[in-house]
């Protein structure tokens, strides 16, 4: 049984500058590739089962797709053999990415579903890769239970154990039990009940004061910073420790149930869920703050508007909806159709794309939310700077 457990939560999403390790310089460098031929292949696969074994050749058949596409140019092609050469099938996440030009040649493993996509143009297609750093929040998880208390820092879909500053943690029961004499039945009976009750409340405090040092101990890794934390852990021994903490503000999940003898991998998916799930929250309050710009003549939405205010280097946070593309037309002014205008233009398969890659340019910031959520703006909506 899983708990949800909300909370105001402030994080800073999609902020390149601040990060800058991983994907993120990988988006850095993709978005330089502009003008030049970038080829993205985005395909689902699997993590377990028989659907496992179909990923091979739904990959190889994208592939085919992609290099029928650049046929005349064999360093391209050079370079999508080399780069499908190193592909580990035994390790599949949800999905996989291929992104691939004269001067990028990158192989990402996507730990959420993916649309399959076969894209040739004089952009990468970017939505996946920033929906990553969207979800790439440190947080903690905190595996409680009456043997010992573990610690593991979280990133996505992976988690790795802290065995530093008191974690692990041992509990080792240190009282004696001197079982009562006995003068009669049943007044043993009664002494006897009475020593298991104090034995259980010695317990309980005991524990209470576990729980008490071990939560100094996060003070490391929480103190300063407003890293999410994740509980798991039987209810009653997860109430007791709440009962103590000082970081009942960083509690964002509760995994009611104690993983301490089963498999890592399985912790990481239980972790990875409520972390997404957490992030996806966090996504929406930004919806919110877009409808109070628009009040203030900040907030601008739709795909004509959302293009001139990018242009004009307005850009400060940039909302678009999963997987949502539109083809238009360009003019040599930068003037934006969705119906071939009488003058002359070039033909955009994805100006959404190029609204990204613009507002990435301009030092702004991107964040993918899930479909649909923001189907009142259609699909596309911008915090502008002034």
């Amino acid at each position: 049984m899983i708990k949800q457990y909300f909370m105001t939560y402030s994080t800073s999403l999609q902020n390149h500058s601040a990060i800058d390790d991983g994907i993120s310089i990988d988006i850095k460098n993709m978005v330089k590739e502009k003008g030049k031929t970038c080829i993205s292949i985005i395909i689902p696969t699997h993590r377990i089962g028989s659907d496992r074994q179909g990923d091979h050749l739904e990959i190889e058949r994208s592939v085919l797709v992609a290099k029928n596409l650049v046929q005349y140019e064999p360093k391209l092609l050079k370079a999508i053999d080399a780069l499908l050469e190193t592909i580990d099938y035994t390790h599949n996440k949800e999905g996989l990415g291929l992104f691939v030009s004269l001067n990028i040649k990158k192989l990402i493993k996507f730990p959420f579903p993916v649309t399959k996509k076969v894209v040739v143009s004089k952009y990468f297609h970017l939505h996946d890769l920033i929906n990553i750093e969207n979800y790439k929040v440190h947080y903690y998880l905190l595996d409680l239970s009456k043997k010992e208390i573990r610690l593991f820092h979280g990133v996505m879909d992976l988690l790795e154990e802290i065995t530093e500053n008191n974690f692990p943690k041992k509990i080792i029961e240190e009282y004696e039990y001197n079982k009562p004499s006995q003068s009669t039945s049943y007044a043993g009976y009664a002494h006897e009940k009475g020593f298991e009750k104090d034995k259980s409340i010695l317990q309980q405090i005991r524990l209470k004061n576990i729980f008490n040092e071990a939560d100094k101990s996060l003070l490391k890794f929480l103190g300063t910073k407003n890293h999410p934390l994740i509980l798991c852990g039987s209810t009653k021994v997860v109430d007791l420790y709440k009962s103590v903490t000082d970081f009942s503000d960083n509690i964002v999940a509760i995994i009611s149930d104690n993983f301490q003898y089963t498999d890592i991998h399985e912790l990481e998916i239980f972790a990875w869920e409520q972390i997404q799930s957490f992030i996806d929250r966090q996504k929406l309050k930004l919806v919110n703050e877009f409808k109070e710009k628009i009040g203030e003549g900040l907030g601008v939405y739709g795909i004509e508007d959302v293009w001139q205010a990018t242009r004009e280097g307005k850009g400060f946070k940039l909302l678009v909806e999963k997987d949502y593309g539109k083809p238009a037309f360009v003019t040599r002014d930068n003037k934006l159709f969705l119906k071939g205008p009488q003058e002359k233009y070039t033909r955009h398969s994805d100006v959404v794309n190029d609204i990204i890659t613009t507002v990435l340019e301009k030092n702004g910031n991107v964040t993918i939310l899930e479909k649909d959520n923001l189907k009142d703006y259609k699909r596309i909506a911008l915090i502008n700077r002034y």
